[in-house]
């Protein structure tokens, strides 16, 4: 399987060559390693992936720990930010551009997660590096929870956008992949440091747009 290839093995081989060449080695995971069946998730708390996508990023986990003895595991959710190349859009730009064109927002309603902006995940990052932090597993996300459909709105708030939100539950979107309904990831394992806690999902939100729409 693909992502078992890229998620795991591929994390391992660069988790040895760090190893070999006695570095700190950075692994970026998901909320997608739990189940959704609690109010929020911290560091502590036992993974149970619902999808192979989950699956092969938990075994990414165990391959990295398994590998380097100096890694920092970061598990975060529903990041968005500026990208380049030829990457797709993140749900962000996905809503935007779909609202300009006059399109009907259909979104679920019934998944939580807290939206993360790439530049404060990064900022976060390098925080606990320079700390230096204890090696081991880390949640970061924006501070804060909202369903897919309360971001949207959020968005379109914001870029002062009119376009029609349809409030969906899972089960009418069509999606056949099994995902969390509540991934929260509680940056515990941060506050038990020291280390501030980030900023709201509304205002790294607010901050993006500014960067990329000049809102």
């Amino acid at each position: 399987v693909t992502a078992f290839s890229v998620n795991a093995k591929g994390v391992e081989n660069l988790a040895k060559a760090s190893e070999r060449v006695n570095a700190v080695f950075v692994h970026v995971s998901t909320d997608y390693v739990f189940d959704g069946s609690k109010e929020f998730f911290t560091e502590a708390d036992v993974p149970s992936p619902l999808n192979v996508y989950g699956q092969s990023k938990l075994e990414g986990e165990r391959l990295a720990a398994a590998a380097s003895s100096k890694y920092y595991i970061i598990r975060t959710s529903a990041v968005f930010g500026i990208k380049t190349g030829k990457q797709k859009v993140n749900f962000v730009d996905r809503m935007i551009s779909l609202a300009k064109d006059g399109k009907v927002l259909k979104v679920v309603n019934d998944q939580f997660s807290s939206p993360t902006y790439a530049l404060d995940l990064a900022s976060k990052i390098k925080e606990l590096m320079e700390k230096p932090a204890p090696f081991g597993i880390y949640h970061i996300t924006n501070s804060g929870k909202c369903s897919w459909y309360e971001f949207t709105q959020k968005i379109m708030e914001l870029m002062r956008l009119s376009a029609k939100i349809e409030s969906i539950d899972t089960a009418s979107s069509g999606t056949k992949v099994k995902r969390p309904m509540n991934s929260i990831l509680k940056n515990q394992a941060l506050e038990d440091i020291g280390i501030p806690p980030t900023p709201a999902w509304d205002d790294a939100l607010e901050r993006y747009l500014k960067e990329k729409y000049n809102t």
